[in-house]
């Protein structure tokens, strides 16, 4: 519900009425900006990586208050990941040479054989893996999870999207070519797609259908505007070879 209010107040749209165009959804939103999102924070991921954080302490800090309380509670002979395996003193310590040779060729064997056993009476020490120290942190986690998140769920959409965010220019500026290359302006094409009834011509040549490429380089209009510059030959040059707004305009970043 928070989230929906977030997003809501960021497009300008009335939490309350429901009234206003979200132009993406938040799921989206929260993607980092580096692959294409605008890096709001995910609050159930950040929920889910604050609880993280307190299994941590109670893994790795077993004199506090708290840890013994669970412990002699829930799990008085392991903890709530899993039951530690007891250890036979007469099992051997040692690869089973006959079995990996007859496996893997000489090579890899000797690889593998000459990898040592832990002693299992050295205690192991929790690592994490996503923190080069080794320590849970809110923000490792956070990172993490989305990038895995991101792997699974191709939510990510490659693009210059650091060259944008690093241009020094007004931010309202870079957040409009963000949009520009999301195509999420509410060209008439797009607005048809969020259910409002209007032509899909341009309103100025009312020859071409208003998609951001006619709106901002093909229209009569546009044009124009661009001969008037003084990036013109250059322009029309890119306009005449690309076939789409994404492609152009990361030619020219």
């Amino acid at each position: 519900e928070i989230e929906k209010l977030l997003n809501a107040f960021w497009w300008g749209a009335n939490s309350n009425t429901h009234k206003g165009i979200k132009w993406m959804r938040w799921e989206k939103l929260t993607i980092p900006k580096p692959e294409g999102g605008l890096g709001f924070k995910n609050l159930s991921v950040f929920n889910l990586v604050m609880l993280g954080k307190q299994a941590w302490r109670l893994l790795t800090n077993r004199n506090s208050l708290i840890s013994k309380i669970y412990h002699a509670k829930y799990y008085p002979d392991g903890n709530f990941l899993n039951v530690p395996l007891r250890f036979n003193e007469q099992y051997k310590l040692d690869w089973n040479a006959d079995l990996i040779n007859s496996i893997f060729d000489t090579d890899t064997s000797n690889h593998i054989l000459n990898i040592p056993i832990l002693n299992p009476h050295c205690e192991d020490k929790r690592i994490w893996n996503w923190n080069p120290s080794g320590s849970y942190t809110v923000r490792s986690a956070y990172k993490g999870y989305l990038q895995h998140s991101l792997c699974l769920g191709h939510l990510c959409t490659p693009g210059p999207w650091e060259t944008i965010w690093n241009l020094c220019i007004p931010h309202k500026i870079k957040h409009f070519i963000w949009r520009l290359m999301r195509d999420i302006l509410p060209t008439r094409p797009n607005l048809q797609k969020k259910g409002i009834s209007c032509p899909s011509t341009c309103f100025r040549c009312d020859i071409g259908i208003e998609n951001t490429w006619h709106t901002f380089f093909s229209c009569p209009s546009a044009k124009l505007c661009w001969q008037g510059s003084k990036f013109h030959f250059c322009i029309m040059k890119l306009i005449n070879s690309s076939d789409g707004v994404f492609n152009l305009i990361s030619h020219i970043l």
